[in-house]
């Protein structure tokens, strides 16, 4: 497919000037040295006339009444040379009446064409005669149609060695120019700039055809983790690699640019319905599913995708793109590695997105975030051993904005730092009010963002620091962190593992059970519990396979040493269930739901339910 409009080029403009140059040499050269010589010949025959006609005067002055009848003195005086190029000249006295007094030679011995000059003869003031001097220029001429062809055969080889040579490096200068301009330096795929125009003439087209074309806005999830984490030089290598992805996803006429950061867009045209566009995008959502090699480390990445389909959508090219990227932000927000088709309703949760975003960012500063905790419950006795600690908002206007909705935005613009910072504080705080008390519970729980993990050594730093700024002892923090964040770099994340747990926090692997952990990793992983993930606990009551994958996780933890938690219990039977399999701690809306820490029952055996009860009793 073909960028831009026709525009002159520079080696077009160049080629003509060199055109110019030519023609400047072949005939401006020859033609400026005929002219010179021109001008001198003129100069020698008046030099020539002057010389002789003064010595004619004198003649004239000695017999003023005869002197046209002493022919032979006048011929003597003509003949007579006074400069060396005046041997072949013509030199002839006319009386008034233009009759023939002398000449030196005849008119017919000079080749034409030929070049006069007249001087008059005075006597006594008064003009008697007239001198012409008269010289054939014909040789001056053959001297200049040699220069002109040897000029004009110059010029040719010039100019062909410039078309040949500089004019083809300009035009592949300029070709790469033009490649610059609308290609991605990093990822060689059509930039911004391209894809619009690319999009435009698309347009054009469908306009003119029955079929429909659609618009991918396709955005990394969490890229930010990989510069963070591995460095800017593995986050241009996961850029290379996603492109190459994308390109060897689509078909060969397709268009795929990368618009800006980790943000690419994809073009199809010919497309029979949205269900085509739609297979499309799952098709490249698949190709994510492999881990990339970043320099030799496997690191799992993702994308959100949003589709918008030409006409039903928009007609006009800037909206497609809009659209589509407002639907991919639907699709991030929907939970990530996710693709979605616009719809108007879509631009309602956008506002909302960046009304979201203008708030979150003076949140902090207002005190606006709180933090609940939800019970963490010794299953065989029924009672809090542990807390954790959940990141809520209290808007102004909005009131409690579930975590679904801000946490993701957090990540996204960056904030996450410094909130994370302020949750590790604000739990490490509330624990030591509890300590103080004297109170069951034995540890605080705090989730770790991919992004405060991606710090490494800064973030151990910074849990360092919290920890001496509270005086807690650090067995009583434990830090949780889900597979995905754990194996999208596994080497380095033992490495971060090691160091924190050089520090005296535990560790847990939130969320167990959805991730990539290698068994091998689990064993080098130095961490003290696994929480199953509450999609396992939900069905296993129902779902045999379910059930199996808990009573596996379960087994597994118990024969590493580990400590397992459910996550979700929700149900009798579901807790009723765990405790018959053996799992040590729970916690779900059944234990108790998320609350304010002066809310939170520390000392007392949080199970009041006769059925909760029922099922905690010893077997």
């Amino acid at each position: 497919m073909t960028l831009l409009g026709r525009r002159r080029s520079a080696a077009g403009w160049l080629e003509r000037l060199a055109w110019v140059l030519v023609t400047l040499v072949a005939v401006g050269l020859p033609a400026a040295l005929f002219t010179l010589n021109m001008s001198y010949q003129r100069g020698a025959l008046a030099s020539i006339a002057a010389v002789r006609g003064d010595t004619v005067t004198q003649r004239i002055s000695i017999n003023p009444q005869f002197w046209r009848f002493e022919e032979l003195r006048l011929l003597e005086l003509l003949k007579r040379s006074v400069h060396p190029d005046d041997l072949g000249d013509r030199l002839a006295i006319l009386d008034t009446d233009g009759q023939l007094v002398a000449e030196n030679r005849p008119i017919a011995d000079l080749a034409w064409p030929v070049l006069a000059q007249q001087v008059p003869l005075h006597d006594a003031g008064r003009v008697v005669a007239q001198l012409s001097v008269q010289r054939s220029i014909r040789t001056p001429l053959m001297h200049l149609a040699m220069l002109m062809a040897a000029s004009i055969a110059t010029g040719l080889l010039v100019l062909t060695y410039l078309r040949r040579l500089p004019l083809r490096a300009l035009r592949q200068a300029e070709a790469e120019l033009q490649h610059k301009a609308y290609h991605d330096a990093l990822t060689g795929l059509y930039n911004r700039d391209a894809f619009r125009q690319l999009l435009g003439r698309a347009v054009v087209r469908a306009a003119q055809t029955p079929g429909q074309l659609a618009v991918l806005f396709i955005d990394l999830d969490r890229f930010k983790a990989i510069n963070d984490t591995l460095g800017h030089d593995a986050g241009d290598e996961a850029l290379c690699g996603v492109a190459r992805q994308l390109r060897a996803g689509v078909r060969a006429g397709d268009v795929v640019a990368r618009l800006s950061g980790d943000e690419f867009a994809v073009l199809i045209e010919g497309l029979a319905d949205s269900h085509q566009a739609a297979a499309a995008a799952d098709a490249l959502l698949a190709r994510f599913d492999a881990p990339f090699d970043l320099g030799g480390r496997p690191w799992h990445l993702s994308c959100s995708i949003g589709l918008s389909i030409f006409p039903q959508h928009a007609q006009d090219p800037d909206r497609l793109l809009a659209h589509a990227d407002t639907a991919m932000l639907h699709a991030k927000s929907s939970g990530r590695s996710s693709q979605r088709v616009y719809s108007d309703e879509m631009q309602e949760s956008v506002a909302s997105r960046v009304h979201i975003e203008d708030d979150l960012r003076g949140a902090l500063g207002r005190g606006e975030f709180r933090l609940h905790y939800q019970p963490l419950v010794d299953l065989a006795s029924g009672r809090v051993e542990g807390a954790e600690a959940l990141l809520r908002w209290q808007h102004p206007q909005r009131g409690l904005v579930p975590p679904v909705e801000f946490i993701p935005i957090l990540e996204d613009l960056g904030l996450i730092h410094a909130v994370g910072e302020w949750v590790l504080n604000e739990a490490c705080r509330q624990m030591g009010r509890w300590r103080a008390t004297g109170s069951s519970v034995r540890s605080v729980s705090v989730n770790v963002s991919a992004l405060q993990f991606g710090r490494g050594a800064g973030f151990v730093d910074q849990v360092r620091q919290v920890l001496r700024a509270t005086a807690l002892p650090p067995a009583l923090l434990q830090l949780e962190l889900t597979e995905g964040i754990l194996m999208s770099d596994s080497e380095r994340s033992v490495a971060v593992l090691d160091d924190l747990r050089l520090l005296g926090v535990s560790l847990a692997i939130d969320d167990f059970g959805t991730g990539y952990s290698s068994l091998s990793y689990l064993r080098r992983f130095p961490v003290s519990t696994l929480k199953v993930d509450r999609s396992f606990v939900r069905d296993m009551c129902t779902d045999p396979k379910d059930a199996s994958i808990v009573r596996a996780v379960v087994q597994l933890a118990h024969s590493l040493g580990l400590t397992v938690v459910a996550e979700g219990i929700e149900t009798p039977a579901q807790l009723a269930e765990l405790r018959a399999l053996g799992c040590d701690s729970g916690q779900g809306y059944l234990l108790g739901r998320p609350v304010a820490a002066a809310a939170f029952m520390v000392d007392a055996a949080v199970l009041t339910d006769a059925s909760v009860a029922a099922a905690l009793q010893p077997a």
